[in-house]
């Protein structure tokens, strides 16, 4: 698991509820990761991501686009190929 060091003004962190739907609004812009076939997990700020993608390339992406997501302390990516 990747472990982020970001946090919000003051301190504050946005809600697991808030996280995953940043999470969901980012990779829907994505158009090649279809948002129906991941499972998002988050726990006290803890992501993970599961399911099927078609690429490496989707992987890494909605890796990286899930992790960047405001909020996101620790992220695990196990998307696999389809």
């Amino acid at each position: 698991m990747q472990t982020l060091e970001r946090h919000g003004h003051a301190g504050w962190q946005p809600k697991d509820t808030e996280i995953e739907h940043g999470i969901k609004n980012a990779l829907a812009r994505h158009p090649q990761i279809k948002l129906h076939e991941l499972k998002i997990y988050v726990k006290d700020s803890d992501v993970k991501i599961s399911g099927k993608a078609g690429s490496q390339s989707d992987i890494e992406e909605a890796g990286a686009i899930a992790a960047n997501v405001f909020g996101v302390r620790r992220f695990e990516n196990n998307l696999s190929l389809n």
